[in-house]
C-alpha cells in the first residue's frame, strides 16, 4: 500500500498545481459589479485532468472499502501538503489557511469495470470552495485517474458534461445511453 501511496504522489502534485493555477485566474485581482451575473457561473466550467502512474501491481479485486478508506486519507493529506508547499513557493505563509473539507467515495461497478470515485469538496480562506471529483481506474501497467475540478461550491456532474466525456474516453464507462 505505501508502494501506491507513493506513485500517487504525483498524480496529486498535478492536481494540485492545476487547482491553484486555475484559483490564480479565476479569482485574483477580479470583481463583479453587484448587478450583473458572473459568466462562469452561467456555463459548466470543469478543469479536466488525465494522469497516468506506473502500477505497482494493484488488480480491480484489490479495491475494497478498507483500500478506498486509506486512499481518501492519503488524498487529504497529500493534498494538504502539496497546496502548502504551492502557497509557500508564493511566499505566502499557508498558516493563515484553515483547509475545510469533505471527502465522499465509493466504488462504481460498470460495464464490466470498478472504478474508485472520490468525491472533495474543499474550502480554505476566502475561496468560495473547489470541488474535485477523482475516479481512479486499474489498467495492467497504470493506475488511470480522471479528475474533475470545478472552482465554485456547485456539485460537478461526473457522469455528463465534460467530465462524463473524459471518463468515457478513459475508462470506458457511462451511464449515459
Amino acid at each position: 500500500m505505501n508502494k501506491l501511496l507513493k506513485l500517487l504522489g504525483w498524480g496529486c502534485a498535478v492536481l494540485i498545481v492545476t487547482v491553484i493555477a486555475n484559483i490564480s485566474g479565476n479569482y485574483l485581482g477580479k470583481s463583479v459589479s453587484k448587478n450583473s451575473i458572473p459568466k462562469k457561473i452561467l456555463k459548466e466550467d470543469v478543469s479536466v485532468v488525465v494522469v497516468k502512474q506506473n502500477n505497482p501491481g494493484i488488480t480491480e479485486e484489490m479495491l475494497d472499502k478498507k483500500t478506498l478508506l486509506e486512499l481518501e486519507v492519503w488524498l487529504f493529506k497529500t493534498l494538504k501538503s502539496k497546496f502548502n508547499q504551492s502557497i509557500k513557493a508564493q511566499g505566502i505563509n499557508p498558516e493563515k489557511y484553515e483547509i475545510n473539507h469533505e471527502i465522499n467515495s465509493s466504488y462504481v461497478e460498470r460495464d464490466g469495470r470498478k472504478l474508485a470515485v472520490f468525491k472533495m469538496s474543499i474550502k480554505y480562506g476566502s475561496n468560495l470552495g473547489t470541488n474535485i471529483v477523482r475516479i481512479m481506474g486499474v489498467e495492467k501497467k497504470y493506475l488511470v485517474w480522471v479528475s474533475c475540478i470545478k472552482e465554485t461550491p456547485e456539485p460537478i456532474f461526473v457522469w455528463s458534461g465534460a467530465c462524463g466525456e473524459k471518463i468515457k474516453e478513459i475508462h470506458g464507462v457511462s451511464f449515459t445511453k
